[in-house]
């Protein structure tokens, strides 16, 4: 079952947020996402965005660059977490600091958790697809 943390109320100070410290709408990365949003079709006025972020530096960019773009495109945001336990305490700390980065950019954050087991029959089969597909 995911875990549902709410946004932070109001009463955060703006050195508690990232408020002033995220890009802009005129920074090139923000201008292409909006372009590529755009064109591509993928979102309209008032849709509802789930922004999955690993806690990376890709997924971290997205999500901050998709907060600078949502009131102009009339979006609801949140961020969501899978921690898929693979690397075990290294895995609860980027769900535990995703958490926290969607705090700071002001959104809620849907966090769930999956058993993901590379078994050797597993692997096996994914080797023989990749064969296939060369």
């Amino acid at each position: 079952m995911p875990t549902y943390v709410p946004a932070p109320d109001s009463q955060r100070t703006d050195d508690m947020t990232l408020q002033g410290r995220l890009p802009d709408l005129t920074d090139p990365f923000v201008e292409n996402l909006r372009r590529s949003l755009r064109e591509r079709h993928l979102v309209s006025r008032g849709s509802r965005v789930l922004v999955a972020c690993s806690g990376g530096a890709d997924s971290t960019a997205l999500a901050a660059a998709m907060r600078v773009l949502a009131e102009p495109l009339g979006l609801t945001l949140a961020v969501g977490h899978v921690n898929h336990r693979i690397r075990g305490g290294q895995a609860c700390d980027d769900a535990r600091w995703v958490v926290e980065f969607a705090g700071l950019l002001g959104l809620p954050c849907l966090v769930g958790s999956a058993d993901v087991l590379l078994t050797e029959d597993l692997l096996d089969q994914i080797f023989i697809l990749i064969l296939l597909l060369l």
